[in-house]
């Protein structure tokens, strides 16, 4: 096996779904500095997310719940459950954190979190435990 296919293999592809396209454009900078990390797709509703998702297969899912309406999100997040997609669900409502994780979201994260909240939240996702064999957090607190 090539060397370049070995790296491709071990990167996170992720599929970028929300109704703005600025934070889409900020989710993707953040995102593409990692080196593990490729955004293979973007999406501005939950019928685009799930037509992406289906299409592109993405390691995991970033996704904002209020698509244009929460209905929308919800409905996004059941659609990645039930095709076992992983997804992240962001908003800037931390009430909406139980709902989404019962729904199948992977993990919740306040938008105006850290960077780093957001792709330890993303790479948890993916892989269910860290190196040292722990689950990962499916509650993230953001600090003051």
């Amino acid at each position: 096996m090539d060397e370049s296919a070995s790296v491709t293999d071990h990167l996170l592809r992720v599929l970028i779904v929300d109704g703005d396209g600025r934070v889409r454009r900020g989710l993707r900078a953040l995102l593409e500095a990692q080196p593990d990390i490729v955004v293979i797709g973007e999406a501005a509703t939950a019928a685009q997310a799930e037509q992406c998702s289906a299409a592109l297969r993405p390691s995991v899912v970033l996704l904002d719940l209020m698509l244009p309406t929460l209905d929308d999100g919800l409905a996004a997040v059941r659609f990645l459950a039930a095709h076992k997609r992983p997804c992240v669900a962001i908003s800037w409502h931390a009430s909406l954190r139980e709902v989404a994780l019962e729904l199948g979201a992977s993990d919740f994260v306040e938008k105006g979190s850290s960077p780093e909240i957001v792709l330890v939240a993303l790479r948890g996702a993916c892989h269910p435990t860290d190196q040292q064999g722990s689950p990962p957090q499916r509650q993230i607190e953001v600090s003051p």
